[in-house]
């Protein structure tokens, strides 16, 4: 009797260690397919609850990681791009995928944070020596320091009535009012 209780806990443990692991890859395949297919939003759902399923670190994690960072990278969330980049760079997947630095390197430039940025393209460039896109990245950061530290004849100022965090493009004034291309939610309502 107590044998065949032991028998039966035993294939339900490796049942269910087999349904999890199935679970987690099932979100991956999809993420993987929603990625190759360019629908970049569906990608980032399926990676992320993929990743809510992995356990520790391992190589396939941080697949998955390259793959949701790249996606906040191409949809244009720069700053979930440098956290997931951040964070394959600590796990040391950036030495297997040197990509990596670059598009950390890229990530952080686009926030203007050129002092964290100059180091990953000098990292990527002693991985990939004369690569035009990390020669061309920290020549702009090197020139955006620089103009912060002695442009002083423009002032800036940020007019919050058309300005906003979403993509607004293509400015016009006409009819006594503004009208632009944007992503904006609320110039839909």
């Amino acid at each position: 009797m107590q044998r065949n209780i032991l028998k039966t806990t035993l294939i339900l443990a490796i049942l269910g260690l087999y349904f999890n692991s199935w679970g987690q890859n099932k979100y991956v395949i999809m993420g993987n397919r929603a990625y190759e297919y360019k629908q970049y939003i569906l990608a980032i759902e399926n990676y992320t609850k993929a990743l809510d399923k992995f356990d520790g670190e391992s190589v396939e994690r941080n697949k998955v990681v390259f793959n949701l960072a790249d996606c906040y990278r191409l949809t244009n969330d720069q700053r979930k791009a440098e956290i997931n980049f951040q964070r394959l760079v600590k796990n040391r997947y950036a030495d297997e995928k040197p990509l990596v630095y670059l598009y950390y390197a890229s990530a952080l430039s686009a926030q203007g944070k050129y002092n964290e940025a100059l180091p990953m393209y000098n990292q990527y460039l002693v991985k990939v020596p004369g690569d035009p896109m990390a020669l061309s990245g920290k020549a702009s950061c090197e020139l955006s320091l620089q103009d912060t530290v002695t442009c002083s004849r423009w002032i800036i100022k940020n007019i919050r009535e058309i300005n906003s965090p979403d993509d607004d493009f293509a400015a016009v004034y006409g009819d006594n009012k503004f009208k632009m291309g944007a992503t904006r939610g609320d110039l839909f309502r």
